[in-house]
């Protein structure tokens, strides 16, 4: 007989960042010490789909529901995303001690990037050339969507990725962090054959 595991599904309208956040919170309220990744992986139902990983171990899924599906199930004039997590996996995350650190005194600087790379390269990947050249200040690298299609070459891809900036002593200046994001580029271009995309 197949084996049947309990799953928690989530299902909002159309802001991936918004379920992304969503699975973050559900993994932080019960281990906020666990690192949640989310890997671009091809999903049957999904036009852009993802791996959830949670200390290196894959807990579910998550992606945009592709028009196909969502005809399927009747559904117009929306975009759906949904996420799949395996509850037993959930279940068996266990906190260790909570560290208290103090609330920021300097506001952050968010970046977004798109970039296009060559389809095989995975974010893994550019995640490791960001953090290869990335200074003390980048607070935070996130995964943000994949797009293929116009204006982005047959074999390649556009990935966007956000990055925060924050200095503990001091206030950035947007001169400072353009310099530190071309540093980054440049590790980009170097690691992965990356291109900023001209959107």
């Amino acid at each position: 007989m197949p084996i049947e595991r309990p799953k928690l599904g989530l299902v909002c309208e159309g802001d991936f960042r918004a379920l992304r956040g969503a699975v973050e919170g559900v993994v932080s309220v019960l281990n906020r010490d666990a690192e949640v990744v989310f890997k671009p992986a091809q999903l049957p139902w999904a036009e852009h789909g993802a791996t959830v990983e949670v200390n290196g171990a894959a807990i579910g899924v998550a992606g945009v529901v592709s028009e196909k599906v969502a005809g399927v199930f009747d559904i117009k004039d929306l975009s759906p995303v949904a996420a799949e997590v395996c509850f037993d996996d959930l279940a068996k995350l266990v906190g260790g001690p909570i560290g208290v650190r103090p609330i920021p005194r300097f506001p952050a600087i968010v970046r977004d990037l798109s970039i296009v790379i060559d389809e095989p390269v995975a974010w893994s990947k550019v995640a490791d050339a960001v953090w290869g050249r990335a200074p003390e200040e980048l607070e935070r690298l996130d995964f943000v969507t994949i797009y293929r299609g116009k204006g982005v070459p047959s074999g390649r891809k556009s990935v966007t990725l956000t990055l925060r900036f924050r200095d503990a002593d001091g206030t950035l200046t947007h001169e400072a962090v353009d310099e530190m994001q071309n540093r980054i580029l440049d590790g980009l271009k170097s690691g992965v054959g990356a291109q900023l995309r001209a959107i």
